[in-house]
């Protein structure tokens, strides 16, 4: 059932007036036009008794932690934002946490990783939400592209953001894009290096040597 056939489905017989329909579509649930139950399409469990603190997105990954539903939302950086509404952390930004692999719980500051499903909670200030997903879980596969850089500022207290600096882009990007945390790169917009023959010319004088290959790096743009 698509998002517009969920959010229909919440008629006049919906009266759960702190919960709206967008909201609960948008989680994953269609109304069954009974008090206040309503379904998941996908992996078909019944949500009723809501409460005024609930969130529909937290309470669908909550009770139903399998559901291919919310766990395509959490495989993307923007669907584990949208679990951040109510963080209560004030030193720690959502955005770090999102792009660190985790999701809110929300209960207390409670947070999980979408993939080795760990839960981290009792953040302190100066925590970094990255270095302390890579203590606890080495071998998440979120943080495994970081292993060298964030074991060598575990154990040897290296700067972090001097660390991760020193990594190449490439490899970054391709390391996000496998874990769901980079969606998309903008197109460069310089007509004159659209073309790989053009990209090629710029680097006939230049005295730098590269380790890496000029065609490759034409071809990656």
């Amino acid at each position: 059932m698509d998002m517009q056939r969920r959010l229909s489905s919440f008629n006049e017989m919906w009266r759960v007036n702190f919960l709206r329909p967008c909201d609960m579509a948008q989680a994953g649930f269609f109304y069954l036009g009974i008090g206040d139950q309503v379904k998941c399409g996908k992996c078909c469990k019944e949500f009723l008794d809501w409460e005024f603190a609930d969130d529909p997105l937290q309470q669908h990954i909550r009770l139903s932690p399998d559901c291919s539903f919310v766990n395509k939302i959490l495989a993307t950086v923007d669907g584990r934002l949208r679990t951040f509404k109510n963080w209560p952390v004030i030193f720690l930004k959502s955005r770090e946490m999102a792009d660190a692999g985790f999701f809110y719980t929300g209960q207390g500051d409670g947070v999980k990783c979408f993939k080795c499903c760990k839960l981290f909670e009792s953040w302190e200030c100066g925590d970094v939400p990255l270095i302390e997903h890579y203590r606890h879980s080495p071998k998440c596969s979120v943080v495994d592209g970081f292993g060298d850089i964030l074991y060598e500022t575990c154990v040897y207290g290296s700067s972090t953001s001097d660390a991760l600096s020193s990594v190449s882009v490439g490899s970054v990007d391709d390391w996000l894009t496998s874990e769901g945390i980079l969606q998309s790169l903008k197109p460069f917009h310089r007509n004159k290096m659209i073309t790989f023959n053009a990209r090629l010319e710029t680097f006939n004088n230049c005295l730098r040597t590269f380790k890496q290959n000029i065609n490759t790096l034409c071809e990656a743009g």
